[in-house]
């Protein structure tokens, strides 16, 4: 049933009216104040930042630590405010309570926890032959600080008057892909962990074929470079060619030995721009040779002899003798039957005188 209010008007009667109205309006809730600690968890000497929301606007809030005042920022119209806050090296590990309070005793509380020493790596995740920065606070002042990662030393650095360092280290491009536990060893043995990721694989080249002659070509192949980065090759420190590896970190190329170049075993580098690189081998075993080609003599024309001119005959000549004299060619044939006569005459006559004379 809704219930009915009298009013009276008049001045006595307004104002009755409006108390009556405002005692029945519903109160308005405000939402409740937070603060917040970032990072939650850190090692002496360390910095942090506290976050508040929802405190009455234009406010100092008090900001204590373990009961002690650390801070006395203003709210904002919105009520929030912002304040960082450097833990005392000499701060034992712990947790220990952060709370902010308004002047209108507005309130919020977080927890935060102080470690005897802190480790953190920048960043969390790389690739083999990245850089990487560690950060170290929470050590004893000035000491050594020895880095390992799974157990083997890696760099080491010296912590400063607060206890902190920062020192950057280059993760070996043969570095195999895996997640690596990084801590840190001051000479008191103050000492904190951290988490290292490391992606792909370890870096591969290849040549084919393996042994060459100056002049012939030869296909380069390689995987687990970074992904679509420019792979320079070199031989013996000397850049020849470039290639692109794609998006798996792969790359194949091929390229020709110059006909100039000297026998010997060389060595061939593939360096990508993040500096992960590898190596193979090249031999080239001489010059490559050809065969001269002589075109074959030419052919000289058939010779054929010239017909030999005719035998001149000379016609018979009277002489004053009334004897008819014959001179050349046709003198040859009578005068050699005449001599075989004679020597047949005088064979047959030496042999009819040797029967007479028996």
């Amino acid at each position: 049933m809704r219930r009915r209010t009298a009013v009276k008007w008049g001045p006595a009667g307004t104002l009755a009216a409006f108390v009556t109205i405002l005692l029945a309006a519903p109160a308005t809730a405000q939402t409740a104040a937070t603060l917040t600690a970032s990072p939650s968890t850190v090692a002496p000497g360390q910095t942090m930042t506290f976050t508040g929301a929802n405190f009455n606007p234009t406010q100092t809030v008090t900001v204590t630590f373990n009961g002690a005042t650390i801070a006395t920022p203003t709210s904002d119209a919105s009520g929030a405010f912002t304040t960082t806050y450097t833990v005392p090296t000499s701060t034992a590990a712990g947790s220990y309570t952060a709370t902010a309070t308004d002047t209108g005793g507005m309130s919020a509380s977080t927890t935060v926890t102080v470690a005897s020493a802190f480790l953190s790596v920048s960043p969390s995740t790389v690739t083999a032959g990245q850089a990487v920065t560690f950060s170290g606070s929470g050590f004893d002042p000035s000491q050594a600080v020895t880095i390992t990662m799974n157990g083997a030393t890696i760099t080491s650095t010296t912590s400063d008057a607060n206890g902190a360092f920062s020192v950057s280290y280059t993760v070996p491009s043969t570095t195999p892909s895996g997640t690596y536990t990084v801590t840190a060893t001051d000479a008191s043995g103050r000492t904190a962990s951290t988490s290292l990721t490391v992606s792909g694989g370890v870096a591969t080249l290849s040549v084919s074929p393996t042994a060459v002659v100056s002049g012939q070509q030869v296909t380069f192949s390689g995987s687990g470079f970074n992904p679509s980065q420019t792979i320079t090759l070199t031989t013996n420190g000397t850049p020849f060619m470039t290639a692109t590896s794609d998006s798996t970190g792969a790359f194949v190329s091929t390229y020709t030995v110059p006909p100039e170049t000297p026998s010997g075993t060389y060595t061939i580098a593939a360096s990508d721009a993040s500096a992960r690189s590898a190596s193979t081998t090249l031999t080239v075993t001489g010059t490559a040779t050809t065969t001269p080609y002589y075109p074959p003599p030419p052919v000289a024309p058939a010779v054929v002899p010239a017909a030999a001119p005719p035998t001149p005959v000379t016609e018979a000549v009277p002489v004053s003798s009334g004897q008819v004299a014959f001179t050349g060619s046709r003198l040859i044939l009578p005068l050699a039957a005449v001599g075989a006569l004679l020597i047949v005459f005088g064979i047959i006559g030496r042999a009819l005188a040797a029967a007479a004379r028996t």
